[in-house]
């Protein structure tokens, strides 16, 4: 009987005794567990190590990025594009006095040819031809008169020398009829050749 009500009692205290064993595990979890400033503060000091490195692999990185383009700094320097500037002046001014020369060429034979033609035409010119001691008459019209047969008796005419025009009057002279072309003579035959003497093939 008095084991049993020491089981009862127990069983009654075992609810507190569980309890209170859970709270003294919770307190020492809750004991080992960091404060919140304390966690902060360790987010910090591991930002800041790691804002370090970057910042360290950064410069790292750019000084060997420097020394990599250094080299190449040094060739692009603006001597070769002033030397290249120059040989294109150059080129330019060569081509410019090349494309002047062609040009005053050009023009100085389109001149020469120009003066041939000029004289070609003033050959073929009917002034030359009044100049041998030819003459042009116009009628009252001022149409040439080409022909006898266009040269009307009493009619005024205008006659053109080289050197001037004068009036003149066409007269009956000549009935006004051209003169009849003389017909020409029939050439005689000629007469066959007469064979000279032949040898005997004998």
């Amino acid at each position: 009987m008095q084991r049993l009500d020491d089981r009862t009692e127990r069983l009654a205290n075992a609810p507190a005794v569980l309890l209170a064993r859970r709270r003294d595990r919770l307190a020492t979890l809750a004991a080992r567990l960091p404060s919140p400033r304390h966690a902060l503060d360790l987010a910090g000091r591991h930002l800041d190590q790691v804002t370090t490195r970057l910042l360290t692999a950064g410069r790292t990185t750019a000084a060997l990025h420097d020394r990599r383009l250094r080299p190449l700094a040094a060739r692009l320097t603006p001597a070769p594009l002033h030397r290249a500037l120059g040989d294109g002046h150059r080129r330019l001014g060569d081509a410019d006095g090349r494309l002047a020369t062609a040009a005053s060429r050009a023009v100085e034979a389109a001149r020469v040819r120009l003066e041939n033609l000029g004289q070609r035409l003033e050959n073929l010119s009917y002034r030359n031809v009044l100049k041998r001691g030819y003459a042009v008459v116009y009628d009252e019209q001022r149409h040439v008169v080409a022909s006898v047969a266009q040269a009307t008796p009493g009619h005024h005419v205008t006659v053109q020398f080289a050197d001037g025009e004068a009036g003149a009057v066409i007269d009956g002279t000549g009935g006004g009829r051209p003169k009849p072309e003389p017909n020409p003579q029939p050439k005689a035959a000629r007469k066959p050749a007469k064979p000279g003497p032949q040898g005997s093939l004998f």
